[in-house]
């Protein structure tokens, strides 16, 4: 008779050693894996209510951990210290004024959105999203695959052909062409006349 053992169940909480900016002491808790890092914020707080009213921004290898982002994607490895804990840094600030001084609570712009943070308005972005999907045809009920357009537009520079508008591309090239051909064969015939005229005058 064999033994055989069961594989062992995925962990599905995470042991997380936090250390505050504010050397206000660490902190030592386990949390769900399947929390969001906004829920962890919020047992933070409780669990030092001195902390209630400030803003946190949780830090893991130097990277800034999104409100929107799970425990799990973080910390769903073995650990980074000892008998497997996730060390999380902890930056403490005054609570922000205005949403514009916590951008990290919200998701990051794209598309043309991204056109806002270099100064214009969104009366600018917004004209020129509706002319751009307007040529482009793009279903705009469609929000990923039109900010997916936008984005691949900003980072072709604006200068990727449109699929959409090629057909006409294609025509005004043409019509360039013939009217540069006929253009040289009047030319060419008004010289020959007025060099007719010289001769005959002379």
């Amino acid at each position: 008779m064999t033994n055989s053992s069961a594989p062992a169940a995925p962990p599905t909480d995470a042991l997380l050693h936090i250390m505050f900016s504010d050397n206000s002491g660490d902190l030592t808790i386990t949390h769900p894996l399947a929390a969001r890092i906004s829920d962890l914020k919020r047992v933070i707080a409780i669990q030092k209510p001195a902390l209630a009213n400030h803003h946190l921004r949780l830090l893991f290898k130097g990277r800034i951990l999104q409100n929107s982002e799970t425990l799990g994607a973080v910390a769903g490895g073995p650990g980074d210290g000892a008998g497997g804990t996730t060390h999380l840094h902890c930056a403490v600030s005054e609570a922000p004024a205005s949403e514009e001084q916590a951008p990290e609570l919200r998701a990051p712009a794209t598309g043309f959105d991204r056109l806002l943070e270099t100064g214009f308005s969104q009366e600018e972005v917004s004209a020129l999203r509706a002319q751009f999907h307007s040529l482009r045809g793009t279903d705009t009920n469609e929000a990923g695959r039109a900010a997916a357009a936008e984005e691949e537009w900003i980072d072709m520079g604006g200068n990727q052909p449109d699929p959409v508008s090629a057909d006409g591309g294609q025509l005004d090239m043409f019509i360039g062409l013939c009217a540069g051909f006929f253009m040289g064969l009047m030319a060419g015939f008004l010289l020959n006349i007025s060099f007719g005229i010289l001769r005959f005058l002379y």
